[in-house]
Parts: C-alpha cells; structure tokens; sequence
C-alpha cells in the first residue's frame, strides 16, 4: 500500500515534461506520448512517469470493485494513468477528472468538470456523494487552499469509507 507520494518538480530551466500513457491495443503494449508545458506561474510542476503510476495504480486498486467511481481533482496526469490501467477491464472505474486552470481536457466529456477550487459549491450537483475515491493535488500548499479543497472532498465522498490520496511537495511544514 502506498504510504505517502512525493511531487517531483522539475528544475529551473526544464519546463517540458512528457507524459506517458501505456495503452494496450491488440495485446501489443504502445506508448502514447503526451507533451504538455508546464506553467509555472500557475504553479504546475509535473510528477516523475514512476509516481504518475504508482499514484494510478493506488486509486484503482483501493477503489471498491463493480463500477467504483474515481475522482481526480487537480491531477490530470494521474487520471489519464488510472484509466490506461484499466484498459483491459471489464468493468473499469468511472474516473471524472476536475481541473480547475485547463479546459484541453473538455475532449473527456461528461469525465472533465472544469473546476474552480475556490468555490467548492459550484460542483456539479450529479456528483455530489458519488464518488468511492478522491485523489488531490491543490496547486498551492497553504492552509486556505487546503481548506476549500477539504470543503470539497466533503461534497463528493460517497461516504465515510471513501478513500483519499493526497499530495503535497516534500519538506513543506505542515499547514
């Protein structure tokens, strides 16, 4: 089980990362490359191939099976991860993702809440306590943002055995 998840940042001058998505087509393992910019005035820094997946593999294996619901706030990385992993699945996760800068993914349809952390009330009322699993990564490490993110987590848990994963930069002192 995992127990905690570090974000790895990129250096200074490094501001490309490339994402890799594995998806399994006629048996055969292909990568699909994804090159995104990071932005760093919005605070995006992107985690290493490693943890993407590990983070992935954490939300699908821990959420209930038979139709479980995953939800993705502020890591889309991790959502494209955790969909490739269920790729072979016959009954895979519903997995909704809700980015709060970026509406490139509005191509996922009725899986992409655009998504403004600030107001923790506009979340679509369809996906109010739905949700077996909620994974977090706030762009901003601060005791406000963490507390609107906190309002809501609340809002989507399905219940109180929901699960949570929740990620931060290392050496941060608590908030």
């Amino acid at each position: 089980m995992l127990r905690h998840a570090v974000r790895v940042r990129s250096g200074r001058n490094s501001r490309r990362f490339v994402l890799c998505l594995f998806h399994v087509v006629d048996k055969l393992l292909k990568t699909i490359v994804f090159e995104y910019l990071q932005k760093e005035e919005l605070n995006q820094y992107w985690y290493s191939a490693d943890t993407v997946a590990t983070l992935a593999r954490e939300a699908v294996v821990e959420t209930p099976e038979g139709g479980g619901r995953i939800a993705f706030l502020s890591t889309p990385s991790v959502y494209f991860a955790a969909k490739s992993q269920q790729s072979d699945s016959t009954n895979p996760h519903e997995c909704v993702l809700f980015d709060q800068f970026d509406s490139k993914f509005a191509s996922e349809g009725e899986h992409f809440v655009l998504f403004d952390f600030h107001k923790p009330q506009d979340v679509p009322s369809k996906m109010i306590g739905t949700f077996d699993f909620v994974v977090v990564d706030p762009p901003f490490i601060t005791r406000e943002v963490w507390e609107l993110y906190a309002d809501t987590i609340k809002l989507l848990l399905r219940s109180k055995d929901s699960k949570l994963l929740l990620t931060t930069i290392g050496k941060r002192p608590l908030v």
